[in-house]
């Protein structure tokens, strides 16, 4: 329709009929017009998937449990003796892709223990298993040498707790809660923000009347317009006034996946961007390159690469299909079928960086992002920056953001009976 427009409007220029300005002003208000309508689209987009997804919410919660009560219990009125795991084997799913594998231990009561390990390795498995929420599928759990399979599941799952929140929760015990930010934290705008973020109050959006700041918001409603500022920070902007290098140094943190900004679709404008190479390898819809910023989203116990872990792919060879990507400073060679468990890391979601720091943060904050703007997803991607936070969106979606505190509760029985 405009190339139609532009070209009537050449001719009607040269003849005299129409000046330039009218054109323009005539292009302008056809864009505005169908602005609306374009705006609709999204939000009906965003419905749609809502709907889709509270299908599938209603659909879990009318789903029966398939882990029956015994049917003669065994009377269990707490723990005496230990905690033990036999030979226990678990997993999610029925390709035998092991959550847990041969788990062997024993807690006596009085002793303490704690799970370490990284993300995926196992730790809420356990946890999960103890409650029994799932069943292993080999070997067995004990409690005073009890299976737990033959205890009623409410009359074991009464006598667990989330120790240290319940403890706090219930004021039983003394509580220190640490929230005066001491003079050398009070120049940094990255914490003092953090504290008023944790506390339910809006930052500050204007930078301080130093000549660098380390926190920035910039305004901006259009999803197209806030990928186009964050394209240009990373790529020109940040590097250029503070050093960092575009792909070691800066990370995108985007609440959701799907969307204009969401981790997705950032990463395919990110490397097209900041990785124009010509060698491209495509697998299962993804397209890598030498130089790319990867994440691996899968435990590799063979590989002794796990999910979380990120690195950058230093070599692709098409004739023998085999990747070799460098985690710090370790490679690591795939072939072709192992990278489905390797996805681009120019952005990822917020939820992935916990844990992590990096020397600087680029967030979108978008009213689009609606579902999962929470006070405590903004202080965990805002926290992430250890020099610089720059978020780019709307006043009212981090407003929203920052006054929503509702996060799932966790319901357990210890704080009622200390």
């Amino acid at each position: 329709m405009i190339a139609i427009v532009l070209f009537m409007g050449y001719k009607w220029i040269t003849d005299g009929s129409l000046t330039v300005g009218t054109i323009g002003m005539f292009i302008i208000l056809i864009w505005r017009c169908f602005d609306p309508i374009w705006r609709t689209s999204e939000q009906l987009s965003t419905i749609q998937k809502a709907i889709a997804g509270s299908k599938r919410i209603f659909a879990l919660l009318t789903t029966e449990s398939t882990l029956p009560d015994p049917e003669k219990p065994v009377e269990w009125n707490g723990l005496k003796k230990s905690i033990k795991f036999e030979n226990v084997w678990f997993s999610y799913t029925d390709d035998k892709n092991w959550a847990l594998k041969d788990a062997t231990f024993e807690i006596p009561v009085g002793k303490r223990m704690a799970l370490a390990g990284v993300t995926g390795g196992g730790k809420s498995t356990v946890i999960s298993l103890l409650l029994r929420l799932y069943d292993p599928q080999k070997g067995r759990i004990m409690v005073d040498g009890i299976d737990i399979r033959d205890i009623r599941k409410d009359d074991l799952r009464k006598k667990f707790a989330l120790v240290l929140q319940d403890i706090i929760l219930s004021g039983a015990a003394k509580v220190v809660e640490l929230n005066e930010i001491f003079r050398q934290a009070q120049e940094s705008s990255i914490i003092v923000n953090a504290h008023k973020i944790n506390h339910g109050i809006l930052p500050s959006l204007k930078p301080a009347a130093k000549e660098l700041d380390d926190f920035y918001f910039i305004e901006q409603e259009d999803p197209e317009e806030v990928l186009r500022i964050i394209l240009e920070l990373a790529k020109e902007r940040i590097p250029r006034r503070f050093g960092f290098h575009p792909v070691n140094d800066i990370q995108v943190l985007s609440p959701m996946h799907r969307g204009t900004v969401g981790a997705g679709n950032l990463n395919v404008e990110l490397q097209k961007a900041l990785n124009p190479a010509e060698d491209v390898l495509t697998r299962g819809g993804r397209s890598y390159r030498i130089n790319d910023k990867v994440m691996q989203v899968r435990n590799n116990y063979d590989k002794e690469v796990f999910n979380g872990d990120i690195g950058r792919i230093m070599w692709l060879d098409p004739e023998k299909q085999e990747v070799r990507i460098t985690f710090e400073d370790r490679e690591v060679l795939y072939d072709y079928p192992d990278l489905d468990e390797v996805v681009l890391a120019y952005a990822i979601s917020v939820h992935k960086s916990q844990g992590s720091e990096y020397p600087a943060v680029i967030v979108p904050v978008l009213t689009q992002h609606y579902v999962l703007l929470q006070r405590n997803l903004i202080y965990t991607a805002v926290t992430r920056g250890r020099n610089l936070v720059v978020m780019v969106g709307s006043r009212k979606a981090l407003a929203i953001g920052v006054k929503n505190d509702k996060t799932q509760k966790r319901y357990t029985y210890l704080r009622f009976r200390i």
